[in-house]
């Protein structure tokens, strides 16, 4: 089932986001009793009658030894979709527990958990594709952007971590001023360096998470759902599903930030894209709000949820710069 969002749309704009994130939040926090459809094919297979012996007995598949109550604990959480593996070779190892090959393991690894596909586990194809995307990116900056980052026209390709660094710091709550001095001094961008490398290598170390925020990025603002299902197919993962739960529905807010943008276009792309911006900006504020009030209810739930919610923030960029100190 997907999320419970009114199909009539308050008019204002902060409305239609703050209705938007608290919907994605509120169905984080809805209690999972169904337990995954390849679970169960298992446990019918195997003829277990209880949800411990199934949890226990995919346990053992996996590791070859006895479960104790965490780890049942662990695979339970897997089961109903509550955690994922913390790395896509548990995520294969899960799914061969499971019985699962070929497609079926595909369907396991990106419909169920997000992570890439088989077919891109190894392959260098995705480096290639993203470099190709960024090039062509680079080559639509607007001059009047590069002057207000301090760069050079014709100098994009030497610059180019610093100006997907000043468009991503856009896109998440931080405040105006903040923001200008981050532009000019491109000391701040070394941080992100080591991240940036890793998104254009050979083969692109990419979670399904960064690769949707790296393609709202080099896309925007020709992105639709169309377009950037297509690219996440391309990159071997799935589609989003605004039903899904991955992230704290996460997809959810994706598609919904997408709709909202669209129905703001004015053909003018560099107008466009600095809307699009505005609106990404003001949905993680939102966000950082949320973040800020759980923290201080102790809301462990609730911290997790926003900060997963948050799905345009770079991990290098830390959670005090661009957290809690953020002034907008």
């Amino acid at each position: 089932m997907g999320l419970e969002i009114q199909k009539t749309l308050p008019d204002s704009r902060t409305d239609r986001m703050r209705q938007l994130a608290e919907a994605c939040l509120a169905g984080g926090r809805a209690r999972k009793t169904e337990s995954s459809p390849f679970f169960e094919a298992y446990a019918r297979r195997r003829g277990l009658k209880s949800r411990r012996a199934l949890d226990a007995a995919v346990f053992r598949a996996m590791y070859g030894r006895e479960p104790q109550r965490q780890d049942i604990q662990r695979v339970r959480f897997w089961r109903l979709g509550q955690h994922l593996p913390r790395s896509r070779e548990e995520a294969v190892l899960l799914g061969r527990a499971l019985d699962l090959s070929g497609a079926d393991l595909n369907a396991f690894l990106t419909e169920e958990l997000c992570f890439s596909s088989l077919r891109f586990g190894a392959s260098p194809d995705n480096g290639p594709f993203l470099s190709s995307l960024f090039r062509e990116y680079l080559c639509q900056i607007p001059p009047k952007r590069l002057c207000l980052l301090g760069i050079e026209a014709g100098k994009q390709r030497h610059y180019g971590r610093h100006i997907l660094y000043a468009d991503a710091i856009d896109c998440i709550a931080l405040s105006p001023e903040v923001r200008r001095v981050h532009y000019r001094e491109h000391l701040y961008s070394q941080n992100f360096s080591g991240e940036f490398k890793k998104y254009f290598s050979e083969p692109a170390l990419l979670s399904r998470e960064t690769a949707l925020r790296l393609l709202l990025l080099l896309l925007m603002p020709d992105v639709d759902a169309d377009a950037l299902n297509a690219h996440l197919k391309r990159l071997g993962f799935a589609a989003l599903n605004p039903a899904r739960a991955w992230n704290g529905h996460a997809d959810a807010a994706v598609l919904g930030i997408l709709e909202i943008a669209d129905s703001q276009k004015t053909g003018r792309r560099e107008a466009d894209k600095e809307r699009m911006k505005e609106l990404l900006s003001e949905y993680d504020r939102l966000l950082v709000k949320k973040l800020v009030q759980a923290k201080a209810d102790g809301d462990g739930c609730g911290q997790r949820l926003a900060r997963s919610l948050r799905f345009m923030k770079f991990r290098s960029f830390g959670e005090e710069r661009h957290g809690k100190e953020h002034r907008g």
